[in-house]
């Protein structure tokens, strides 16, 4: 019967100067697993021939150097592995937030930040009329626009990796934003408008009452006075009704 090539195999974890044991692999037709620490219980698979070993389910703290001491028949081996954990930023981990900066005007302010995840992030805004810097934490940019079908997208660039959402202001805009008046906002926006065109129209009638009242003031604050604050006017002389100064003369 043909020896195998080696006994058992146990596994270790360095921890600073010091070093946990956590499996060993006995050699068997097939191979098997003969124990495992209790942080790796159920996230430790070995191959038939006990030559791979696979951690799975990773954990930001399962980075580290593995060392397998490998038994064989009158002698051991020792190799070592370094194992580096990277997490992917999820594009779902990016959380945009939207506040409406005046009554119905089209000028907003969006928010780009993330919750849950653990480690430095840098944001930002991405329009094709608008951008900002890239800043640590959360990103802000304030815009106005009347167009709700803008697009905008908020970029998050972590150490490993970079998530993205792309979206429109309707869509980040509409839920988020307070409306006393329960009308959408392309009815307020439409409002915002009319209130414009209306406030020019009173101005121009402003303009047009003061340059009456320079031309001819006096008669037309006689006009808007009542009758008892009202002048006698001096009749009207008419040429016709003028006496000849020559009649009854002989």
């Amino acid at each position: 019967m043909k020896p195998p090539p080696y006994q058992n195999i146990y596994w270790s974890k360095g921890i600073g100067k010091n070093s946990i044991n956590i499996a060993v692999v006995n050699f068997r037709e097939p191979c098997r697993l003969q124990r495992s620490h209790a942080a790796y219980k159920n996230r430790l698979w070995v191959s038939k021939d006990c030559q791979k070993l696979v951690l799975m389910n990773l954990k930001k703290e399962d980075a580290g150097t593995y060392t397998a001491d490998i038994v064989l028949q009158n002698t051991t081996a020792k190799e070592s592995f370094n194992l580096q954990v990277r997490r992917k930023l999820p594009d779902s981990e990016l959380r945009l937030t939207c506040i409406s900066k005046g009554a119905g005007n089209g000028t907003w302010q969006l928010i780009c930040s993330q919750e849950t995840w653990k480690g430095e992030v840098n944001f930002r805004w991405i329009s094709d009329f608008y951008a900002t810097d890239e800043t640590l934490g959360s990103s802000v940019m304030e815009l106005t626009s009347q167009d709700l079908e803008l697009i905008v997208t908020c970029e998050g660039e972590s150490k490993d990796s970079i998530a993205s959402r792309t979206v429109t202001l309707k869509e980040v805009c509409a839920g988020q934003t307070k409306n006393p008046s329960r009308l959408p906002l392309w009815a307020l926006l439409c409002l915002s408008k009319v209130g414009n065109l209306l406030l020019l129209g009173c101005l121009g009638l402003l303009l047009v009452v003061k340059s009456r009242k320079a031309a001819g003031g006096r008669r037309m604050l006689v006009r808007f006075l009542p009758a008892s604050q009202r002048r006698p006017q001096p009749p009207a002389r008419h040429p016709s009704s003028m006496s000849n100064p020559t009649d009854g003369c002989d």
